[in-house]
């Protein structure tokens, strides 16, 4: 389903299929390889009803479109979805609002979707079911880069396992210990993720290994001290930019 899109891409629509495949919804390929529908398989004389769709866009991001009420508040020019660029036509499409969705959620995502839901539940006839409101997915530790996933484990670090691309282990301890050593500043910018967004974000870091884990192939010891640096999740971002990987000098030499 998702041969074409890109691993951040694919994570960010992975996080919203808890909120949008439920009453039976389910995602399906229609509409070229970029594209994702959260659809009913088939309802009365309509086939694939949808609720949302799925657009990879630039950047990591999904484009989500969501089909509600013209009535619902969420599509007037300053509303918080995007009104469909045949807003003034008079069929179905008018109904619809989008979002580009970033590994970032907006806290009122849920909400929309649940709009959308309501709104398709009496366009369609269909009941929904007794399922409580979805309250978000819970974001993600650290952001999945295509050679490095977290996990658990031990001090070996590099242990093959397949998810949506091929990753490598990375283990909790030796992170542990790179951050002990090395602190939770950027090594590259200086950004500490706390100061700039809070206690929400307070002591929050990837950690990078300076050696792609994808050249590794095998377990291996790790010193977390010499092997390991903490990185943002933008200076991380531009460190994969390539293969192989930037250091961080290189970065560094960017800004």
């Amino acid at each position: 389903m998702y041969e074409d899109w890109p691993p951040a891409s694919r994570a960010v629509a992975e996080r919203l299929r808890p909120l949008l495949c439920r009453h039976g919804v389910e995602y399906r390929s229609k509409g070229g390889a970029r594209q994702i529908r959260a659809c009913w398989p088939h309802i009365g004389g309509s086939k694939n009803p949808w609720v949302a769709i799925l657009y990879c866009a630039d950047g990591g991001a999904v484009r989500l479109k969501l089909r509600v009420s013209r009535n619902s508040g969420l599509l007037p020019p300053d509303g918080p979805l995007a009104r469909s660029a045949d807003w003034d036509r008079t069929d179905s499409e008018r109904d619809t609002g989008s979002y580009l969705v970033t590994a970032s959620f907006p806290p009122a995502l849920p909400a929309w979707v649940e709009a959308a839901f309501e709104h398709c539940a009496e366009r369609y006839g269909v009941e929904l079911d007794d399922a409580p409101p979805a309250t978000g997915p819970t974001p993600p530790a650290e952001f999945t880069l295509p050679d490095e996933v977290p996990a658990g484990g031990g001090l070996v670090d590099g242990a093959v396992r397949t998810v949506t691309v091929k990753a490598y282990e990375r283990s909790p301890e030796v992170r542990r210990q790179c951050i002990a050593a090395h602190g939770t500043d950027c090594s590259v910018c200086g950004l500490s993720m706390g100061a700039e967004y809070g206690p929400v974000a307070d002591g929050y870091i990837h950690v990078h290994h300076l050696r792609p884990l994808s050249e590794v192939r095998a377990a291996h010891a790790v010193d977390p001290v010499a092997d390991l640096r903490p990185v943002c999740p933008n200076c991380h971002a531009v460190i994969h930019l390539r293969v192989p990987p930037y250091s961080i000098d290189d970065v560094r030499g960017f800004r």
